[in-house]
C-alpha cells in the first residue's frame, strides 16, 4: 500500500511538469481573444486569413512563434483591435502582452542556450561561387546559376535559418564543382586553338530588333538607327530594303552599323549577346564604333554630320 502512494504521488508530479507556461498562457489569453477578437478573427471571419479562437499558443513551433508575435506587436502598438472597436481596458491589455511576450521570450531563452545565438549555415550561391573562384584562382568561373535560390529570412539569404541543405542541394553543389574543375583543368591541360570570331551589330537583335530598329518606334531617344558608314539609310529602317547584306558583300558589311542613342538620361540597353564562350578562360575583345554629336531636325539627316565632329575609335578589352 505503501508503494501505490509513492507512485500515486510520483504520477501528480509528472503531471505538474507536463502543464507547460505556454499551456498556462495559451489559458489566460482565451477570454482577451474571445472579448476583443474573435469577432473578426474566428473561423468564419478569419480577417487577414488569422483565426485566433483555434491558434493556440504553442511557441515552440517556428510558424506559431512567428503569427504570435505578429499578434503581439499588433496589439502592443495599438493597431488591434482597430480604433473603430472598444479598446480593451490597460491593465487587461498589458496583462495579455505581458503574457505573450513571457512565453515568447522563455522560448528564445531556451534555445538560446541550448543552441546558442548563431546559428551554422552553409554558404549560399554567391559565397560559394566566389570561394572557388578564390581556390582554384579562376576569377572568371560563373557557377552560381547551377545552384536552386537561396532562401531568405528578414531579406537576407545570408541567415542560417533560411540556408537549409536538401539532397538536391548536395547534389547542385557537388555538380556545380565538377563543372568548375572540369573548367579550370581543361585550359590548363591543352590551349585551344587561338580564332578570331566577328559580330556584327546587325545580327544582333538587342539592337535591330522589332521595336527600336524600325519607323513604327516613334520615340528618337529609345530607337536605333541603320547607318552606312558616316549615312543613314532610311530605307533599311523603313523595311524597303534588307536589315545587311550579309555575306554577299563583305567590303559593305563592314560599313554597316547600328547608331544608338546616347543621352544623360536613357541608358544604352543594346548589346551584343551572341557570344557564347567555347571553354571558360581569358578573352581579347575588340571594338570598333565612332560616335556623332547631332542636333535636332529632320531624322533621316542626323547622320550625315560634318566629318570634323566625328570621332573614331578601337578599343581593346
Amino acid at each position: 500500500m505503501k508503494l501505490k502512494t509513492h507512485s500515486l504521488i510520483a504520477g501528480c508530479a509528472l503531471l505538474a511538469l507536463a502543464v507547460s507556461p505556454a499551456w498556462a498562457a495559451d489559458r489566460d489569453l482565451q477570454p482577451f481573444v474571445q472579448t476583443h477578437c474573435a469577432e473578426c478573427h474566428d473561423a468564419e471571419t478569419k480577417k487577414g486569413d488569422l483565426d485566433l479562437t483555434a491558434l493556440k499558443l504553442d511557441v515552440a513551433n517556428p510558424t506559431n512563434f512567428s503569427k504570435w508575435v505578429l499578434v503581439h506587436d499588433r496589439v502592443a502598438a495599438g493597431e488591434m483591435p482597430p480604433k473603430k472597436k472598444a479598446r480593451p481596458a490597460p491593465a487587461e491589455l498589458e496583462a495579455f502582452t505581458q503574457s505573450v511576450a513571457s512565453a515568447l521570450t522563455a522560448v528564445e531563452q531556451e534555445q538560446s542556450t541550448r543552441e546558442g545565438r548563431a546559428t551554422q549555415r552553409r554558404l549560399n550561391r554567391y559565397e560559394y561561387e566566389n570561394a572557388l573562384r578564390d581556390l582554384l584562382h579562376a576569377p572568371w568561373l560563373q557557377i552560381k546559376d547551377w545552384l536552386p535560390e537561396d532562401g531568405e529570412a528578414h531579406r537576407f539569404n545570408k541567415s542560417g535559418e533560411a540556408l537549409d541543405v536538401s539532397h538536391v542541394q548536395m547534389a547542385r553543389y557537388l555538380g556545380a564543382a565538377d563543372y568548375a574543375l572540369r573548367q579550370v583543368m581543361a585550359t590548363s591541360a591543352e590551349r585551344p586553338e587561338t580564332r578570331t570570331n566577328r559580330y556584327y551589330a546587325r545580327d544582333q537583335r538587342s539592337f535591330t530588333g522589332p521595336m527600336k530598329f524600325s519607323v513604327f518606334n516613334t520615340a528618337p531617344e529609345r530607337a536605333t538607327f541603320p547607318v552606312l558608314g558616316f549615312k543613314g539609310q532610311p530605307e533599311v529602317r523603313a523595311g524597303n530594303a534588307p536589315i545587311t547584306v550579309g555575306m554577299t558583300n563583305a567590303e559593305l558589311r563592314e560599313l554597316e552599323g547600328v547608331g544608338v542613342v546616347a543621352s544623360a538620361y536613357e541608358p544604352i540597353e543594346p548589346k551584343f549577346n551572341q557570344f557564347r564562350a567555347p571553354v571558360a578562360g581569358h578573352y581579347k575583345l575588340r571594338f570598333n564604333a565612332y560616335s556623332v554629336w547631332v542636333g535636332p531636325g529632320d531624322s533621316n539627316k542626323w547622320f550625315i554630320p560634318n566629318l570634323d565632329n566625328i570621332s573614331r575609335g578601337r578599343r581593346d578589352v
